[in-house]
């Protein structure tokens, strides 16, 4: 059997034909897809940007501020005794205090505290 070259030919194109009609387009999409998740994050982190914008570095300082406060709740000591450095919620809780652990310090006259507030933290 013989097979001339125009028909050898013929069916080598129709079957490169084929195969080009039947690619993968896989890889195309998912570089699609790819491509419009990184614009929607470029977009949110400008939207993000715009709302930063708006707000000022000492409205920022504020509101972190009260929530530390907030966060800190009583754990925050509020006064302390210039002779010990010990740190009292109030200045009656130092008073009573002073009744139950007189202050260590000699400075101290009767063992008494005395109380001083403390300095805020930065920023607050």
């Amino acid at each position: 059997m013989r097979v001339s070259l125009p028909t050898l030919l013929s069916v080598a194109i129709s079957l490169v034909s084929i195969v080009n009609a039947h690619q993968d387009h896989t890889l195309e999409a998912r570089e699609y897809i790819d491509e419009l998740i990184a614009r929607e994050e470029a977009y949110n982190v400008l939207e993000r940007r715009d709302l930063f914008a708006d707000i000022s570095t000492r409205e920022l300082i504020d509101e972190l501020s009260d929530r530390f406060e907030r966060r800190a709740g009583n754990n925050l000591k509020l006064y302390q005794c210039e002779y010990c450095h010990q740190s009292f919620d109030s200045k009656d809780h130092a008073k009573n205090d002073a009744k139950k652990v007189p202050c260590p310090n000699s400075q101290s006259k009767d063992g008494k505290h005395k109380v001083k507030p403390t300095p805020k933290p930065y920023g607050l």
